[in-house]
C-alpha cells in the first residue's frame, strides 16, 4: 500500500522545485555549490567566516571556519563576518554593518556572484543566532542581483529549532535547501530542495551508487512521520526553553558563562575569562568538557575559539535528562572554576 506523508502546509523553497537525495550534508552542499555554478555561469560564491558546510573537497571549498583553514578556496569566495549579537561586527548589533560588506561587491560586479550559502544558527561556529530581520534584508539584497540564497539547515532543521525548518524564524524562503543528520534517522540520508532548472543542470553532475538508496530513504520517511506525529517541533521549542532557562540560572552562578543562547534544542554556552572584553576560555572549556563527560555528561565544544559548549540532544530527550544534564554541568563548572581539574587532563585531548 503507498504511504502519503501528510506534513502541515508551510513555507518551502519556492517554484518548481525537485529533491536531490545524498548520503550526508556535505555531499548535499557539494552538489548545490556545483549545481548553481553550472547553471547560472557564475563562478563567485558568498559565505560566512566560521561557517562550517562540510568536510568534502568542494564543501570545504567555500566553508569560513578555523578547522578548515588550510583547505583550498573556491575561486572568487567572498567570506562574511557572520552577525553575531554578543560580538557584534563594527559594534552594530543589528548586522547593518555587513549587510553593507555584502552590497558593496554586488554593486561592482552583478553578474559575478551565482549563490549565498546561510545558516540560520551558525552551528560550528559557535550556536551563534544572528540578529531578527537580518537574514530576511540579506535575501532580499541578494535578490536584487540575481543570487540564489541556499541555507543549509543540516544541524539545525527538521523541528531542532522548534520549527520544522530553521529558516521559518526568520521570515524569509530560501531558493534552495539542503538538509541531513537527522534525516536518516542514524542512516546515511541528505537531500537538498531547489529549483529544477538548477538542479538539472546537467545528467549525472553529483552522482553516487547508493544515492537515495531505498532502505535509507524509507528511514527518512519514517522519521518525518514521527518528527510530525509526535510533534517534535514543539516539543523541542517546549524542552530548549527549558534547557536555556537552567543555562541562565547556571549563568548566574559560574563566571565563566558570558552568553547562553539558541532555539529549540540547539543551545550555544560561550566560556569567557573576563566578562569586560569576552576573552574566549577556550582551555577551561576543554576542561570543563573533559569533567563533565567524567560526571557522565557527553557535550562538545565549537566556535572558532573552541570556547563555546554545543548542546543538541535527541528531540527526544526528556525533561529528566535536561535536569540531570544541568545539574552535571553545574558541578563541572564549579569543578574547573576551583581549579580542581588539572591542565595535565588536556595532554591528550585533541578537541576540535
Amino acid at each position: 500500500m503507498e504511504r502519503r506523508l501528510h506534513l502541515p502546509r508551510r513555507k518551502e523553497p519556492r517554484g518548481d522545485n525537485k529533491v536531490w537525495f545524498g548520503h550526508s550534508g556535505s555531499d548535499a552542499n557539494e552538489a548545490v555549490f556545483r549545481a548553481v555554478i553550472k547553471a547560472t555561469g557564475r563562478t563567485g560564491v558568498i559565505a560566512f567566516v566560521g561557517a562550517y558546510h562540510g568536510c568534502t573537497t568542494g564543501s570545504m571549498a567555500f566553508s569560513g571556519h578555523s578547522v578548515q583553514a588550510g583547505a583550498a578556496k573556491a575561486d572568487g569566495l567572498l567570506l562574511l563576518p557572520y552577525p553575531d549579537p554578543y560580538r557584534p561586527y563594527r559594534d552594530d548589533p543589528t548586522g547593518g554593518a555587513i549587510l553593507d560588506e555584502l552590497r558593496q561587491p554586488l554593486e561592482a560586479a552583478p553578474e559575478r556572484f551565482a549563490a549565498a550559502f546561510i545558516e540560520p544558527i551558525q552551528s560550528d561556529g559557535g550556536l551563534i543566532v544572528p540578529p531578527p530581520g537580518f537574514f530576511r534584508a540579506f535575501a532580499e539584497i541578494c535578490r536584487e542581483y540575481g543570487v540564489l540564497v541556499v541555507c543549509d539547515e543540516v544541524k539545525v532543521g527538521l523541528g531542532r529549532s522548534g520549527r520544522l525548518h530553521c529558516f521559518e524564524h526568520e521570515d524569509f524562503v530560501p531558493d534552495i535547501l539542503t538538509i541531513g543528520k537527522g534525516l536518516g534517522g542514524g542512516l546515511p540520508l541528505s537531500a537538498a530542495i531547489g529549483p529544477a532548472k538548477v538542479l538539472d543542470c546537467a545528467n549525472a553532475f553529483a552522482m553516487q551508487t547508493l544515492h537515495g538508496n531505498p532502505i535509507s530513504a524509507a528511514a527518512g520517511l519514517a522519521v518525518l512521520e514521527t518528527i510530525e506525529r509526535e510533534e517534535l517541533a514543539r516539543e523541542a521549542e517546549r524542552k530548549g526553553e527549558r534547557l536555556r532557562q537552567g543555562l541562565q540560572r547556571l549563568a548566574e552562578r559560574h563566571r565563566l558563562i558570558g552568553d547562553v543562547r539558541g532555539r529549540g534544542l540547539a543551545c550555544g554556552v560561550e566560556l569567557v575569562t573576563n566578562s569586560q572584553n569576552r576573552t574566549p576560555a577556550s582551555r577551561e572549556t576543554a576542561k570543563l568538557v573533559y569533567r563533565a563527560y567524567e560526571l557522565g555528561l557527553v557535550v562538545y565544544y565549537v566556535g572558532m575559539n573552541s570556547n563555546v559548549l554545543e548542546m543538541t540532544p535527541p528531540l527526544t530527550i526528556t525533561v529528566q535528562d535536561i535536569d540531570a544534564a544541568l545539574d552535571i554541568l553545574d558541578q563541572a563548572f564549579d569543578d574547573v572554576g576551583a581549579g580542581r581539574v588539572s591542565d595535565t587532563v588536556l595532554a591528550d585531548f585533541a578537541g576540535w
